[in-house]
């Protein structure tokens, strides 16, 4: 093939071998298949929220050459396994309107979350996330946060980041505020609401919300406002660099940016396909 430039099926007909036997694979000898096995017990006491799929991304991203089904095989044979599978539900949100952004920094999703210290008194969150490359942009732990709160943490934002096209929201008080609009308004925000009792309009920060009551508070007691405000600065930069999104064809945030346009292009419109999605969806805003 390398010496003729011949199709390996040209190439197997010539010398009378089956293609079968030329794309044959060995299996992993035993001391291999044991270093498979503690490398993905060893990710899933790490990970305790991810499946199969997120361990084989990663593994072959350190390297390792192993296919699907051998990692499955593995994880059901080490009796890895989620505790619970949650109801996968159609994603209204497309039905809805919604487009991806073709770059960073043009919509922003906002809401916000509640949980509680261990002397039962509620921290309230507010959870910023890029809709483009979801980049968990802010979490702002807090008792109690108004339209100052949030004019005063997009003000961080955008010292870091940039400003951006437009907000997503839904219509709480802090979000509809006078003084939210006159700060979108001096920015050249567009903010976008989505409609009353219409949560899956803004799928995309509702996706982060449930990842981070899953992953981060459902496992964790805070003491404080400070502490959990510590934990989650730590669980963002840990999220950024280490969780793998297939709506980003099992990339990472970093990884993800890292790459260039076109290379996000293909990488997205190869999850769009996986997901059974259709490529056209992939629109600006």
């Amino acid at each position: 093939m390398r010496q003729f430039g011949v199709s390996e099926t040209r190439a197997c007909k010539l010398i009378g071998q089956h293609r079968s036997t030329q794309r044959y694979v060995p299996k992993a000898p035993p001391d291999e298949r044991e270093e498979h096995l503690a490398w993905l017990k060893a990710y899933a006491l790490s990970n305790p929220r991810c499946g199969y799929r997120r361990a084989l991304a990663e593994m072959v991203s350190q390297g390792y050459q192993v296919s699907k089904n051998y990692v499955q095989k593995l994880w059901r044979e080490a009796g890895l396994k989620v505790p619970y599978k949650k109801k996968r539900r159609k994603p209204r949100a497309l039905l809805s309107g919604w487009h991806r952004p073709l770059y960073a920094n043009v919509t922003w999703a906002m809401d916000f979350q509640f949980d509680q210290s261990q002397d039962k008194r509620v921290i309230k969150l507010l959870n910023v996330v890029d809709e483009y490359d979801r980049r968990w942009l802010a979490s702002r732990a807090a008792r109690s946060m108004d339209a100052a709160g949030v004019i005063a943490t997009l003000d961080g934002l955008v010292a870091e980041h940039g400003v951006p096209r437009q907000l997503r929201t839904d219509n709480g008080p802090e979000f509809i505020a006078d003084a939210l609009a006159a700060w979108a308004a001096e920015m050249g925000v567009e903010l976008l609401f989505i409609e009353p009792g219409s949560p899956w309009q803004n799928g995309v920060i509702e996706s982060l919300n449930g990842r981070v009551r899953d992953e981060y508070l459902n496992g964790e007691l805070f003491l404080d406002v400070t502490e959990a405000q510590v934990i989650l600065d730590h669980a963002r930069e840990q999220y950024h660099a280490n969780r793998r999104h297939s709506s980003l064809g099992y990339l990472t945030p970093a990884e993800f940016g890292a790459l260039s346009v076109i290379e996000q292009r293909q990488a997205l419109q190869g999850a769009a396909r996986r997901r059974g999605w259709l490529a056209p969806q992939l629109k600006a805003a």
